[in-house]
């Protein structure tokens, strides 16, 4: 909550998190109109609670790309919030299967191999502001190839790790995330990263 006084609320999440009902949090979905002011986002880790595993018995992993066990912890991520709601330009450090359950999503995308053209100045994130690149001071944005796409429910987006992404709710919008595929390794891993504000650089 609160994230639209922040200029960087994915970064400050944790500094950002606050506890209320499901009742309340429906609530300001139906009431506060379009907002990126409350998110309930997959580090909310809705369902690793007791309350909220039951969900779990709703979805299928979609056979022969996921993993059909869906209860280990941090294979699977909610996310519910209004129409308004923005993950600014990031990438993440797994593969992701996005699927849209409620609602619509606008997605930008840039290939990984563009990185250099993204100011990655802060762990998984950009300095770019996707919806007003300033390209006067960030120069180098205007040569990457910027795909965008939007999904509804019953869609489904692979989002390979490192590419780029944006994803703005242009509805009220819940949406799934599985990161356990199918497949040995389970996943490919990013290990250059962190989330949250740069860490201290440690004196050598």
């Amino acid at each position: 909550m609160g994230r639209e006084s922040d200029a960087d609320p994915d970064l400050n999440a944790e500094r950002l998190r606050r506890s209320l009902s499901l009742r309340e949090l429906v609530a300001r979905m139906r009431e506060g109109g379009e907002t990126n002011n409350v998110y309930l986002v997959a580090r909310n880790s809705l369902l690793l609670r007791e309350a909220f595993r039951p969900l779990l018995a709703d979805l299928r992993a979609p056979a022969g790309y996921i993993q059909p066990d869906i209860s280990a912890p941090d294979s699977v991520h909610l996310w519910f919030g209004p129409a308004g709601t923005l993950s600014n330009l990031h990438h993440d450090h797994l593969n992701v299967l996005f699927c849209q359950v409620l609602g619509r999503k606008r997605f930008w995308l840039v290939p990984s191999w563009e990185t250099p053209w993204l100011y990655n100045d802060r762990g998984l994130y950009s300095a770019v502001d996707i919806l007003a690149p300033d390209v006067a001071r960030l120069p180098d944005f205007a040569r990457a190839t910027v795909h965008t796409c939007e999904v509804g429910p019953g869609d489904v987006l692979l989002i390979p790790v490192e590419w780029w992404h944006a994803v703005q709710a242009l509805d009220v919008s819940l949406s799934v995330t599985f990161v356990s595929f199918d497949r040995a390794s389970r996943n490919t891993e990013w290990r250059d990263y962190w989330l949250g504000p740069q860490p201290e650089k440690v004196a050598r």
